[in-house]
This record gives C-alpha cells, sequence and structure tokens, in this order.
C-alpha cells in the first residue's frame, strides 16, 4: 500500500478487481481474496481503471493456466465461456 494510507489506493486494490473478476466471461463462481502490506514507498492510489486492469489480467492468465492443464485452446475455452445472454449477473453480483 506504500508508506501512508491513502483515502482511495486500498480500495480500488481490494474491493474493484473483485468486481470485474469474471471479465466477460460467465464463470458460475468466483473467490477472491485480498492482503495489503505497508511499504517505504510512496502511497498506492488510484490511477486509469483503478483496479480493472489487474482482474483483467488475472482472468485472462486464468485462462491460460486452464488451457495449458486441460490441452484446449485459449481461444476457444475463451469463446466457450464468453458471455452469450444478456442481461447477465456475474457471480459476484454485478449486472452487464
Amino acid at each position: 500500500m506504500g508508506a501512508y494510507l491513502s483515502s482511495n489506493g486500498p480500495y480500488c486494490a481490494s474491493h474493484t478487481p473483485a468486481t470485474a473478476l469474471s471479465g466477460v466471461y460467465a464463470i458460475p463462481a468466483v473467490h477472491f481474496s485480498a492482503a495489503g502490506a505497508f511499504s517505504n514507498t510512496a502511497p498506492m492510489e488510484a490511477y486509469r481503471g483503478a483496479g480493472k486492469p489487474e482482474a483483467n489480467y488475472i482472468i485472462e492468465m486464468m485462462i491460460e493456466a486452464a488451457a495449458d492443464d486441460t490441452g484446449l485452446d485459449a481461444q476457444a475455452l475463451r469463446e466457450r465461456y464468453a458471455i452469450r445472454d444478456l442481461p447477465h449477473r456475474s457471480a459476484l453480483g454485478q449486472d452487464i
């Protein structure tokens, strides 16, 4: 979190990624846990996307890992689990 706790940084690193963690995929269940630590660096703060890039990175790396584990093509997995029916409610309760 940096050396000092900022007003919005911890929220963006802990809550915001969880709201977008299923990305554009219809994933039935999601578990998210976050931990923060103080250090001797500048404080962390919200900036351009505020947690969403981290969530996108996590979900896409999970798709890649699932493809490696199952021997399936990563693009085929993306297409298989893409949200098709709108409106959609994610596993974490976000309405899309």
